[in-house]
């Protein structure tokens, strides 16, 4: 991600292959191995460059103004609250904080799938570490109904100079 407003991910998943997904300021874009190129618009855009957003966690107060405490859980041995975050636009999702620590464990959402659909989603955070006084999970685990992933981070560098060619359009 380089500021202010342009973002590229890059995966890598066994037996589907490599796809990249980005926004070069302008134009919204996918590209994989199966389906080739793609513009993304609408909720799908807008989705991926919400979850994408590296400062998304610092603004979830101002854009969640509507909350509601959730009864707490156990999970892993680990006391966890629950908090229903939501916008005037509808419902964000359940985050759930460690009570000890209070780290971010799991947040249960929807996320857009295409362009035409939505799938429960819950995010498992681990493995926190603070890099340059910042607390990042460096494991990631994501379940929806057709799939698991994992992600697990080997380091993080704050501040690389990127060029602006990096973020254009895959159409290849």
């Amino acid at each position: 991600q380089k500021r202010p407003n342009l973002l590229m991910v890059e995966q890598d998943t066994p037996g589907v292959g490599r796809s990249w997904r980005g926004y070069d300021g302008k134009v919204g874009w996918a590209w994989n191995e199966l389906e080739g190129y793609r513009e993304m618009q609408g909720a799908e855009l807008q989705q991926m460059l919400a979850s994408t957003d590296l400062e998304g966690p610092l603004k979830i107060g101002v854009l969640c103004p509507l909350r509601k405490f959730l009864d707490e859980k156990v999970v892993g041995g680990r006391s966890l609250i629950g908090v229903a975050m939501s916008s005037i636009a509808g419902p964000e999702g359940n985050f759930y904080f460690d009570r000890r620590s209070g780290e971010l464990v799991q947040v249960e959402t929807f996320v857009q799938s295409g362009p035409d659909g939505r799938l429960k989603v819950l995010a498992e955070f681990s493995d926190h570490r603070r890099v340059d006084g910042v607390l990042i999970p460096h494991t990631v685990t994501v379940t929806n109904p057709a799939v698991q992933t994992v992600t697990r981070t080997k380091s993080v560098k704050h501040n690389v100079p990127l060029e602006d060619a990096l973020f254009a359009p895959r159409k290849n």
